[in-house]
């Protein structure tokens, strides 16, 4: 997975785990991002990615937009469910088909924070 969540420093900061994702079977993903630029990323509750990054995660007191799947690159072929950007539920335990340019929500943003999911990638369509 490419990761990103961007900094004042990079818009384009992040973690990306070296592990892929099992195909077709979910696998739970959580990603912790701190006030101070540390970034981890966790596959099944399993530590995949840590970072510490240059600058400050952006953070309110704007927006930030969750998306499945951004308006700007095609979207995988898989599905995510219980997507949630602490504390906030976003999607229930009904899995949806990421399609791009799909546009979740849109919630206050936060200094320090944990997005979490479940993933299933599919393969090539």
């Amino acid at each position: 997975m490419h990761i990103r969540t961007g900094t004042d420093v990079n818009g384009n900061d992040g973690c990306d785990p070296p592990q892929s994702l099992g195909m077709n079977q979910f696998t739970s993903v959580r990603i912790n991002v701190f006030e101070g630029g540390l970034i981890e990323i966790f596959y099944d509750n399993v530590n995949v990615c840590k970072q510490l990054m240059p600058g400050t995660p952006y953070s309110g007191p704007g927006v930030v937009k969750i998306y499945g799947s951004d308006p700007w690159h095609s979207a995988s072929n898989a599905q995510i469910r219980n997507l949630i950007y602490a504390p906030i539920p976003m999607l229930g335990a009904q899995a949806i088909t990421l399609s791009r340019n799909n546009l979740l929500r849109s919630e206050v943003a936060h200094k320090s924070y944990t997005v979490s999911f479940d993933i299933k990638p599919m393969g090539k369509p």
